[in-house]
């Protein structure tokens, strides 16, 4: 069974927050960053996605508990991109068959072809960068998510933390 109810707000966020391995222009006029883009050598990202690879059966068990307090799950997978990098991209609407995830992709990839928005991937754990569910109005997980809210301006901050409709603890 697919699990749904990722509000538009989160929904925009995270995809917002989608890590890319290639540089993405943000328009400074409107205020609007689609992603970030990360270097393959960045050490604090890198942590942080051994972090949510090591701590994934916490992800799991949250999501096979059926707990009415957890919700907006949703996992990051690395694509191939066209020129030897990769793009991570949330995977949101869930289900668990089989002992494996699968899901549809998020949001709008920018440099691979290897997906669309909207389409139906099956989860390679060996591909997962991130996790992250809201479990009584608190985020749990998000390593890469904590990662570039922490580069954020006191005031980027200011403004995701009022816009992404959920808590996220030091």
């Amino acid at each position: 069974m697919l699990r749904t109810g990722i509000n538009i707000l989160v929904f925009l966020t995270i995809s917002m927050v989608a890590c890319q391995t290639r540089p993405k222009e943000s328009d400074a006029s409107t205020g609007e960053m689609s992603a970030y883009s990360i270097e393959e050598d960045d050490q604090e990202m890198n942590h942080a996605i051994e972090e949510a690879r090591n701590t994934l059966p916490q992800f799991t068990e949250a999501f096979t508990s059926n707990n009415p307090n957890h919700t907006l799950f949703a996992l990051k997978m690395m694509f191939q991109d066209q020129v030897g990098g990769f793009e991570h991209i949330w995977i949101t609407d869930l289900a668990f068959d089989d002992g494996a995830f699968r899901g549809l992709v998020g949001n709008i990839p920018e440099y691979t072809i290897e997906v669309e928005a909207g389409e139906e991937v099956r989860v390679d754990p060996e591909k997962i960068s991130d996790w992250m569910y809201v479990d009584n109005g608190v985020l749990r997980g998000g390593f890469t998510l904590r990662v570039l809210r922490s580069r954020m301006s006191p005031q980027e901050r200011e403004q995701f933390d009022s816009e992404i409709g959920f808590g996220i603890e030091d």
